[in-house]
């Protein structure tokens, strides 16, 4: 808890860039409804997808080497305490709504699958919709992995929610690298990560 409130800022941060790429990739996801033949709307989803979960990536790559850059700093001037993985520590924390949502909609397809009913279902329906608000930059590429077996709806649903609650181990390894990074100042691609410390 003391990490959490230490380490807010960064953690808000974090979530509100998720937050943001969510919101541009629902908007662009809108804009395929003028597209009448599905397997384009299918292709056009994937290709938004994917430009927005490298745009996604690159943003926290970019907040974490900030991160990393500015506690250099104060550990070095002793005014911070070294904290190993710190970086995907702050990821974690900023990804727990998504962890516990993703959670919260893979037991409740499941206890819909073992024991059929409408309150585990409309719990299900709350969890989803929320998780792919938040995490709508993953959508296209997700549905797409799952397209084969779209008939079989419980499936669809649980091999999904499954991905979706592992799918902030990727933010955590980015955010991890980008932290290191930026604690060794050290620029990926010269400058085309370059940022201001502070």
């Amino acid at each position: 808890m003391k990490f959490i409130k230490s380490n807010l800022d960064d953690i808000v941060k974090l979530f509100i860039n998720q937050i943001g790429i969510a919101i541009l990739s629902l908007v662009l996801y809108t804009a395929l409804n003028i597209s009448e033949d599905p397997d384009i709307a299918m292709m056009l989803k994937v290709l938004i997808s994917a430009f927005s979960c490298i745009f996604y990536f690159c943003l926290i790559y970019m907040a974490s080497w900030d991160f990393g850059a500015r506690d250099k700093i104060r550990i070095d001037s002793g005014a911070l305490s070294f904290v190993p993985a710190k970086g995907a520590l702050i990821a974690l924390a900023s990804n727990s709504i998504n962890i516990l949502l993703s959670l919260g909609a893979v037991i409740s397809i499941i206890i819909y699958i073992a024991i059929p009913g409408e309150g585990a279902y409309d719990a299900f329906a709350v969890f989803n919709l929320f998780l792919r608000f938040i995490n709508s930059m993953f959508i296209g590429i997700i549905q797409f992995a799952f397209n084969s077996i779209k008939d079989n709806v419980n499936g669809y649903y649980l091999g999904q929610s499954i991905v979706y609650f592992f799918a902030p181990l990727v933010t955590i390894l980015v955010s991890y690298f980008g932290y290191e990074m930026g604690m060794k100042e050290k620029k990926l691609l010269g400058s085309l990560f370059a940022t201001t410390k502070k």
